[in-house]
């Protein structure tokens, strides 16, 4: 089984109503997946970005820490100039 469906299909058994508990699943599939396939890990933490959006809305200093662990994801991944762009959005948050 392709690591993509294998962390779908758990997602799908640990996923709840609240997204903010979804973001912490997608979170943590994320943690898992990027020491084997950082590519993977990339997909489950813009997933957990979508839902914690969905919670606080774009501009809220809560979602720095997933734009802060997806910065690691795409280095990891050799995205740099994806990673650059995920900083630049923390760091406005943060300055504001």
């Amino acid at each position: 089984m392709g690591d993509r469906k294998y962390n779908e299909e758990k997602y799908l058994k640990l996923q709840v109503e609240d997204d903010e508990k979804n973001a912490l699943i997608c979170d943590q599939l994320a943690d898992e997946s990027l020491m084997w396939n950082p590519g993977e890990a990339v997909y489950w933490r813009k997933k957990a970005i979508e839902k914690i959006e969905n919670c606080y809305g774009k501009g809220d200093f809560r979602n720095t820490a997933y734009y802060d662990k997806i910065v690691n994801d795409l280095m990891e991944k050799g995205s740099y100039k994806e990673a650059v762009k995920w900083n630049k959005k923390s760091k406005i948050i943060k300055v504001r």
